[in-house]
């Protein structure tokens, strides 16, 4: 907290308005402003156009975004300097650095933007492999020379992996937490700065991940990949976490660190044996890390480590034995480099109908629904239920461990989709799964639920196409959700009724969305699964008049569930504007 005294001083100082004037002139392309306009704007000692060269990028809305709210003034750093001096809590960052044969530039700007972290309590720790290049020893000794107290240093003859550096690494590191970088990579100033400001709000929290964009081979800024929060069942299907990872250290250590035998994936098994012990993660909603692409990283060449793919698929199973669950994993062709499918096996599952719809045709639907399942009851709505109501007497009529809930807009269903929907829910803690849906022309229609602002109900990935995988792989991938429509889900039993099941005053769209939230609220997930699907006869799945926003549902849905609706849907990144179709990154109109 500043003092008034603070806000006072605060309040006198000079502050740099360079970053407003070139917003104002149109852009920051260096030929495209004017330097004694924007010098005029500058306090004395401003360093901002020396570092503006970082924040460039061929894509408009994403440049925009930068200067908006990545780029940082030169009074903004100031400021967060001196709010370090304010915190209970300054642990010590080892930030772990593996070196092999790199490009000298981008060592070099690797190694400055360690050193122009704004916060200073940092130690920097090298294992150089064997790259033969005196150029790449002499930058790490000069580094180290300048900065000898923060910086150490391993030089090796020989190359023993990348697996084997970051272990030795991490076996130096003195710090509280490990933070995880590559040679070629760079850090945002404020990286390490955003890091402990979680820290001293949440001092428990394990492992703190942000998140990231590529740097493409001309040296711009591009690929962002905002993430969602901390989702255990996407990790599973991909490492979305990747980098900016920093992790409580002796946490890294107990579970064995870094192991040689996935050499390329050395991160991912990690990650996976990290999500077994801790579920205290903290996902920081910012760009902190830049991704460099080259031929030889899989950033910008899948094809440069086809070891590392075949590695990643290892970890998931070994973290399937860990786990007790059955099952393997496989990498997915034609999708993406690194995204896996966990197929599982089950005994045929037990389930009971609901079918939300009289008129619908149910020959179809049940001829392919009980290929792998054993039906053992159907149920029908009553002549004056609600959807609510009908959900609820069902619950408690249902005797299978697992409820399918089907509504009259649902069409097809391929063959074993349902076994598939229930291989999900034998994963502990997930209580509710839905396919993706495809609307009447073959579009995705929607791929699980957001909550935008206010609690509006948003479509992700509407109109998109079945065969892409979409943003982030969402359109493929098994990934945490906040709530899924009444289209096609499947329920564990025992889990909504332990929640508290469904509320009775509610029509069924509201209904399903409630339990979805009432099961997160009891520590239980919800699931989409964007590998399989089922196509409605209609051209938009329609929530219905109750739950348009001023709707009786809506408002009873945010009387109940103020915070999970309002407060910031955590698998939708407040960096994306409100139409989820294309996840593209907000409009600068609401940049603050």
């Amino acid at each position: 907290m500043i003092s008034k005294k603070n806000r006072k001083s605060n309040a006198s100082k000079p502050v740099c308005h360079w970053r407003d004037s070139i917003i104002q002139m149109g852009g920051v392309d260096p030929g495209n402003y004017d330097k004694e306009r924007a010098g005029k704007a500058s306090v004395p000692g401003c360093d901002c156009a020396s570092r503006i060269n970082w924040y460039l990028s061929p894509w408009h809305d994403y440049q925009r975004y930068l200067l908006y709210c990545s780029f940082l003034s030169c009074t903004q750093i100031s400021d967060r300097k001196e709010t370090i001096g304010e915190w209970n809590y300054c642990p010590l960052i080892s930030i772990l650095l593996p070196v092999y044969k790199v490009n000298i530039a981008h060592l070099s700007e690797c190694l400055l933007s360690v050193e122009r972290q704004i916060y200073p309590r940092w130690e920097l720790c090298v294992v150089e492999d064997g790259s033969g290049s005196e150029d790449v020893r002499k930058t790490l000794e000069l580094f180290r020379a300048k900065h000898p107290d923060q910086v150490n240093l391993v030089l090796h003859d020989n190359n023993i992996g990348i697996a084997r550096t970051s272990q030795e690494a991490l076996d130096m590191a003195s710090g509280e937490f490990v933070a995880l970088l590559d040679h070629d990579d760079r850090l945002a100033p404020e990286a390490l700065f955003e890091v402990v400001r979680v820290l001293n709000v949440q001092p428990d929290a394990d492992w703190l991940y942000s998140d990231y964009d590529k740097i493409s081979p001309e040296g711009e800024r591009w690929y962002y990949y905002f993430k969602s929060d901390w989702s255990p069942d996407l990790l599973y299907s991909h490492c979305y976490i990747m980098h900016f990872s920093v992790i409580r250290r002796e946490l890294a250590r107990k579970i064995g660190g870094f192991r040689h035998e996935f050499e390329g994936a050395q991160d991912y098994d990690l990650y996976l044996r990290l999500a077994e012990q801790t579920d205290r993660v903290r996902h920081i909603s910012r760009v902190l890390y830049s991704w460099r692409q080259s031929s030889s990283s899989t950033s910008c060449n899948p094809d440069s480590k086809p070891y590392s793919y075949e590695s990643g698929r290892r970890a998931i199973d070994a973290a399937l034995l860990r786990r007790r669950e059955r099952g393997m994993s496989r990498c997915l062709t034609g999708v993406w480099a690194g995204v896996y499918r966990v197929d599982r096996i089950m005994d045929d599952p037990a389930i009971d109908l609901v079918w939300l719809d009289t008129k619908q045709n149910r020959v179809d639907l049940l001829s392919a629904l009980q290929k792998g399942v054993r039906l053992e009851k159907e149920f029908y709505p009553g002549p004056t239920e609600r959807g609510g109501q009908m959900l609820v007497r069902v619950l408690s009529e249902s005797s299978s461990p697992y409820l399918l809930v089907i509504s009259g807009d649902t069409v097809f269903l391929p063959d074993g989709m349902v076994r598939d929907l229930a291989s999900c829910l034998v994963v502990r803690g997930v209580a509710a799964a839905a396919p993706k849906i495809l609307n009447v022309r073959g579009q995705i229609d929607h791929c699980g639920l957001v909550f935008g602002a206010g609690g509006k109900i948003l479509f992700p990935l509407r109109g998109g196409s079945p065969d892409e995988p979409c943003y982030g792989a969402y359109g493929v991938v098994t990934r945490n959700v906040s709530a899924v429509s009444p289209t096609v889900v499947l329920y564990n039993v025992k889990a909504l009724r332990d929640a508290g099941g469904f509320d009775d005053k509610m029509d069924s769209f509201g209904a399903v969305i409630d339990s979805c939230l009432t099961l997160r609220k009891n520590g239980y997930r919800v699931i989409t699964d964007g590998g399989i699907y089922a196509r409605v006869g209609v051209d938009y799945v329609e929530t219905g008049p109750a739950m348009h926003e001023g709707g009786d549902d809506f408002r009873r849905l945010l009387l109940k569930h103020p915070s999970m609706m309002c407060g910031g849907d955590p698998y939708y990144n407040r960096n994306m504007r409100e139409d989820p179709a294309d996840f593209g990154v907000r409009d600068e109109r609401d940049f603050s």
